[in-house]
């Protein structure tokens, strides 16, 4: 950024943008940057189903999307512990909030709350969480995942405040939505202009979807297959052409041609590898990179 105009960037015009846990690190990055006098201001951020926080997994977005296989409760702890080098048996105490003292509960839920939730956000259900012990060892442990570099939305009033202009998009089918509707709040609170976009019928990795296969997949799905990334952060939500198709009623042998990205030295490598098989199985072609 103290280089931006040797590049021919306007420094006064630098966005950051992020999706999923790129939108956690996005709002890390610009929290960090708050206070950096030696550095221009941003001119806004961009957050795509963001992962905020590891305090509550019982909120109602939780819940009710439980059953959404492609991106889990589970999913987010697997890779988080596998990160912090922890033992995956810790996932259920962490769920159950055996993680955070009492004196960190209370303070967490000034801004971690279900109270917080719109009501409308709550009729697909929601159940208020049961309390459990605290483990102080269980603490110790994952006490990284309270840290502002995984949750953002922890972060004290004081860098709330100064936080520039921001776009946040949710989705109602994803884990994460009550993630961004809680910083929404928080950001609109502390007086900074919130652009939110939310898909009622969205899931998490829906904007990742259309920029492959030239928008096949979201074609399938009765999305406009067009979108980019910027274009759904400019010109706001796209246009739905059936509300009922969710990507849980996709059959296997009526998947649009698919271009499945791995890597080597990543966890989701097999995965990948074994829905490939699959759907080349089913006759579906596949280019695989």
């Amino acid at each position: 950024m103290k280089t931006a105009e040797d590049h021919g960037v306007d420094p006064s015009r630098i966005v950051i943008c992020g999706d999923s846990s790129g939108g956690t690190l996005t709002a890390g990055v610009v929290q960090a940057l708050v206070n950096r006098r030696d550095l221009p201001k941003l001119r806004a951020q961009i957050l795509i189903y963001p992962l905020l926080q590891y305090v509550d997994f019982e909120l109602p977005s939780y819940q009710q999307n439980k059953g959404i296989l492609s991106f889990s409760k589970e999913r987010i702890l697997i890779l988080s512990l596998k990160y912090l080098n922890k033992d995956l048996s810790l996932m259920e105490a962490i769920f159950k909030g055996c993680h955070i003292p009492e004196d960190l509960r209370l303070k967490y839920q000034k801004w971690v709350s279900p109270d917080y939730i719109p009501h409308e956000f709550k009729k697909r259900g929601y159940k208020p969480r049961t309390t459990h012990p605290f483990s102080k060892e269980l603490y110790t442990l994952v006490k990284p995942l309270l840290d502002l570099v995984f949750s953002p939305l922890l972060a004290e009033d004081s860098v709330i405040a100064q936080l520039p202009e921001t776009f946040l998009l949710t989705c109602e089918f994803d884990v994460l939505r009550d993630d961004g509707l809680l910083y929404k709040k928080r950001l609109e609170d502390h007086g900074v202009k919130v652009t939110w976009c939310h898909l009622q019928e969205g899931f998490h990795g829906t904007v990742f979807l259309a920029s492959y296969g030239k928008g096949k997949v979201l074609k399938k799905l009765g999305i406009c297959s067009d979108l980019s990334l910027l274009r759904v952060a400019l010109d706001g939500i796209p246009p739905w052409r059936d509300s009922k198709l969710l990507i849980k009623d996709l059959k296997v042998d009526e998947m649009p041609e698919s271009y499945i990205v791995t890597c080597e030295f990543d966890v989701l490598r097999d995965d990948g590898l074994l829905y490939k098989k699959r759907l080349e199985d089913n006759g579906v072609k596949v280019t695989c990179l």
